[in-house]
């Protein structure tokens, strides 16, 4: 979603980035016939190039511990779009509700509008929080995903020299005139 050339994400990803990829080839010699644009091509078009993505559990860390909102919300469609065949936002939330309800957790005042969290009307339990934390055993795929106090992702700079630095992991969210947390303590070194 984002240019090297330019801190400011764009309007038009897709296009951008073919922009982006004209001027590159035009700036080593390669004339590109007609403007950059967005849609669809022909089945009889081979492939120029691809890219093999990290593995989906290095993503969710990495969405986690960095608090990315985009990669959120990409793959709340993704989800729906394995789910639902449909890569939307309501298929996302929907193939979502239905694995919670499907796992037993508290879904009471569940309400869920966007991937990201940005959405103010987003409402969830502390006892979910807790029951997602515990369903992965605390150090599975979500666990490791999160911030460490003092250490690493969105609380690398906070609490630097408290005792609980290192051992506090935590996912942190944050709107105008909201601040929130949540995580788990180690409360000591070694895991049984």
């Amino acid at each position: 979603g984002t240019l090297a050339t330019s801190p400011i994400k764009p309007d038009q990803p897709a296009l951008a980035a073919a922009t982006e990829l004209t001027r590159l080839l035009n700036d080593r010699g390669i004339t590109v016939g007609g403007p950059p644009r967005v849609g669809n091509v022909s089945g009889d078009v081979g492939e120029i190039a691809s890219v093999v993505s990290q593995p989906l559990r290095a993503l969710v860390a990495e969405m986690l511990t960095n608090s990315d909102n985009n990669t959120a919300e990409l793959i709340l469609k993704e989800i729906g779009f394995s789910a639902k065949q449909s890569g939307s936002r309501e298929a996302g939330i929907a193939a979502v509700t239905e694995q919670l309800v499907a796992d037993g957790l508290a879904v009471d005042g569940f309400v869920m509008a966007d991937g990201s969290g940005l959405d103010r009307s987003n409402r969830l339990s502390c006892r979910l929080l807790m029951q997602i934390l515990d369903s992965d055993g605390g150090f599975g795929d979500i666990g490791n995903g999160l911030s460490v106090l003092g250490k690493v992702g969105t609380l690398r700079d906070v609490l630097i020299d408290s005792p609980a630095a290192g051992r506090l992991y935590g996912k942190t969210g944050t709107l105008t005139d909201i601040k929130t947390l949540s995580g788990f303590t180690r409360y000591s070194d070694t895991l049984a």
